[in-house]
This record gives structure tokens, sequence and C-alpha cells, in this order.
């Protein structure tokens, strides 16, 4: 069975497959963020500690990041529509769990939940933009849409869950994602690409299960630090197990005939370093929304919808670039050069968070790290999608989309638990005003450097002569 031409091309003319898409994967992207300012609320509604709090982000980007790359070859297997469409039914059902959510407990399961599904629908949809736009400039073009409505849609969810929470209540923050799901699926049967399943791909459930190990210990140890310090067994335990299981993994993966991350992937230094990249972009990003977030709504005072309006900025830069600019950009520069921009710019931006308090230079402050954040973002998210399927083999494109994913949602992950554990321990789980403020900016102080770090090994991996003079297909 294959894709035939009256299919692909009636979907190439349409606007329809784009869109479907697009909202589909904006729908979890604003699942995780729309929580970020709903986490004060979150957190004073079910009573849930300093501690745990992060894990009402975590369970949803451990779950996501873990599966992505089965979610991946599940789209190769059975085809990325069919994988589409059961991650949308999935993904609004835990959802409504989530609204109907009594306890922490409840809670965290149907994020986790979500995060699965939205692993199994977001490997989709890279998948499908990639075999619906196949040429190189309609490819290009689709994914600066693509990138650029990610891009904004990550700030724009927090400025709508702010308006959700203060209007209809926290719980609203999940409700609203069943209407989407519904009119995703109605319009995704009939304009989606029809791809047919491909029996031969072999799905490799041990090599998926010891990589969301690494993730979920990585994490898990990074977390609890806050709470029991890190030279405890269980912290040092964590961080070993992450260790011996993406050695596993990788060992795995150089033996077995059918791996589920092919190793030759990452082989090409342009792709490696556009990964590692998107890992700490995420970082930069969530870290920075995290913590902004608190620094306002516990510290300087502000409502979950004033909270969401500060982020005009944000939103207003990463548009901004997404749309306007890097996609002239990619015609002219290296994908060298704006893909370690990207991280350089967003380490900037955490570092500027660092000096914010109140007084004469809050607004100023706040405003330039936005600013800064969004370059960074909307600088580095279309060249990077596109840099990671760059002469790849169309059996790839699913494990190698997925791949591009879940580096997202591991940044996201990592950055969410590493911030809060060094603000916490810091400052202490019962810190209050100002002197929570302080632990804020030292995270926010810490996150910046390592960006920065990671932004030179970024372009020492990518910055190869021939790599610096590379430049993208021009979009007409």
């Amino acid at each position: 069975m294959k894709i035939t031409s009256t299919n692909k091309s009636r979907a190439k003319r349409s606007f329809m497959p784009l869109a479907v898409i697009t909202l589909a994967h904006l729908m979890a992207v604003f699942d995780n963020t729309i929580m970020i300012v709903a986490l004060p609320v979150l957190q004073m509604s079910l009573k849930i500690s300093a501690v745990d709090r992060q894990w009402i982000i975590t369970a949803y980007t451990l779950a996501y990041a873990g599966l992505l790359l089965l979610g991946g070859r599940l789209a190769d297997r059975f085809g990325a529509k069919r994988t589409l469409i059961v991650g949308v039914i999935g993904f609004a059902l835990a959802s409504a769990v989530g609204g109907l959510s009594q306890s922490f407990a409840m809670l965290v399961v149907a994020r986790a939940i979500g995060g699965a599904f939205g692993a199994i629908l977001t490997s989709s949809t890279k998948t499908l933009l990639a075999l619906t736009y196949t040429e190189k400039q309609q490819r290009a073009k689709a994914m600066g849409v693509f990138g650029a409505t990610l891009a904004m849609g990550s700030v724009l969810g927090m400025a709508l869950g702010g308006l959700i929470i203060g209007t209809l209540g926290w719980r609203w923050c999940f409700f609203i994602n069943l209407p989407i799901s519904i009119f995703i699926i109605s319009f995704g049967l009939k304009a989606l690409l029809r791809v047919p399943a491909k029996k031969q791909v072999h799905i490799d459930l041990t090599s998926a299960a010891i990589f969301s190990i690494s993730i979920i210990a990585l994490v898990y140890g990074l977390g609890g630090a806050a709470d029991n310090g890190w030279g405890t067994p269980i912290v040092v335990g964590s961080i070993a197990t992450c260790v011996i299981s993406a050695i596993t993994f990788i060992i795995m993966q150089q033996r077995k005939i059918h791996p589920l991350l092919p190793l030759r992937i990452l082989r090409d230094r342009l792709r490696g370093g556009a990964l590692l990249a998107s890992i700490f972009d995420s970082f930069g990003t969530l870290g920075l929304m995290l913590i902004l977030t608190f620094q306002l709504q516990k510290v300087q005072g502000f409502t979950a919808f004033e909270t969401g309006l500060t982020l005009i900025p944000l939103m207003l830069a990463t548009t901004i670039l997404s749309a306007f600019v890097a996609p002239r950009l990619m015609c002219k520069v290296a994908p060298v050069w704006l893909i370690t921009g990207d991280v350089v710019f967003s380490g900037l931006g955490l570092l500027t968070l660092a000096f914010l308090q109140a007084g004469a230079w809050f607004w100023p402050v706040l405003i330039l790290a936005e600013i800064l954040e969004g370059v960074g973002t909307g600088l580095g998210t279309a060249p990077t999608m596109h840099t990671s399927l760059i002469g790849i083999e169309p059996e790839d494109v699913g494990i190698v989309s997925s791949a591009s994913s879940a580096t997202s949602q591991m940044g996201s992950s990592i950055g969410t638990a590493l911030l809060n554990t060094i603000a916490v321990s810091v400052v202490g789980v019962a810190a209050t005003g100002s002197i929570m403020g302080y632990g804020f900016a030292i995270a926010c102080g810490y996150g910046g450097v390592l960006l920065l770090v990671v932004s030179v090994i970024v372009f020492m991996i990518m910055g190869s002569p021939s790599a610096k003079r590379r430049v993208f297909t021009k979009v007409s």
C-alpha cells in the first residue's frame, strides 16, 4: 500500500492539513504552559507542598519525553494519521480526568496519562508534516508556520491560562481541551494525509522502557535534591540509575538489528548539535516561565490573569522572530549561528531575570528578560526543526521527528526540576515573599550560566568550516 499521488496532492493544495497538524501539536504544548500559570492556584487548592508542586509539570513532561521515541515507531508501524487520532482521543480523556481531580495523586496520574498520549499525537504531527510537504521550499514554509505558531502558542498558553483561571477556574484549563479535540478529530479524519501502516517496522519495547527509566531517574534525582539534599542515597542512586540506563540504551541501539533510535541519525554534527540546543532552549523557556510565574504571583502579588498579560513581550518577540525574521535569516545565515544564538539569548534572558526585584527597575528588567528569551526561541525553533530533518531517509522520518520533540520535553523536565530545586535549596520550602524571590534569582543565575556554557558546546559540535557556510534552500 502506498500514499497515492492524488491523496498527497490534495493534502498539499489544502491549508487544512497544516492547520489540523499544528492545532493538535499546539494543544499538547498549551496543556503544559497553561499548567505553569495555574500552578500557584493549584498548589493552594489541592494543598501541594513547594517540593511536590513541580510534579504537576514534570509528570506530564516525563511521560511525554519518555514515550516520544516509542510514539515515533508506533506512527511508522500503524500510520501517522491513525496514531494522531488515537493520541487526541486519549489526551482528551486524560484532560477530563485532570479537570475532575480531587487530590494531588489523582492529578499527577492524569497528567502522566496526558503526557503519554501527548507523546503519541505529537510524534505523529511532525511525521505528517514531513510526509505531506515533501518539497524543500514547501516544507520550509510549512515548518516556518508550524514553528512560529508553536513558539507563539507556548506563551499564549500562559496568557490564556490566566484568563481561564480568572473567569472559569483552574479545572477549565483541562476541560478546554475537549472541544479542541473534537475539532481536530472531525477535520483530521477528512483532511490529513492517509499514511499506510508499515508492518515491517519493529517496535522495541525494551529500549523504550530503558529510555524512559533514564529520563525519569534523572528528573526524580534533580527534583528530590530539594527535599533530601544532593548527597543523599536517593538522589545519588537516581542519578546513577540515569547514567547506567543511558549507557545500556546506547549499547542496545548499537547491537540491535531494528533499534528504537538508530544511532546513525545522531552522527551528523548539525543534527546532533540541533538536538542538544533543543534540550536547553526548552530548559530556558520553561524555566523562565515557571520562575516568572511564582515570582509574579507569590512574591509580587499578581493574579493569574495579570501574570499572563505580563508575558506579552515574550509572545511578541517570539512571534516576530519566528514568523518574519528567522525564515529570512535561514536563507542567508548558516544554521550553526541561528541555533547557537538561540541558546545564547535564552541564557541571557535567565541571567537578566536574576536581577528582577520590586522597584523602579522592575518593569525594564522584566521586559528585557522576556525579549531576550523570545528572541532566542523565535530565532532557533524553525532552524532547529528543519536541521534535524535534513538528509533523513523516509523510514527514519518518524523517529527523527520524535527525537526532536523528545529533546525539547527533556529540557522542559530538567529545567523545571533543576531550577525549582535550586530555588528551594537556597531558601527552604517554607520561604515566602522577598526571601522566596532571592531563591528564584539564584536559580536564574545558575541556569543562565549553564545555558551560556552549553552554547559554546553546541557551536563546537556544529561549527565545522562547511557547516558555518551551509544555508537552507531559499523560501520564495
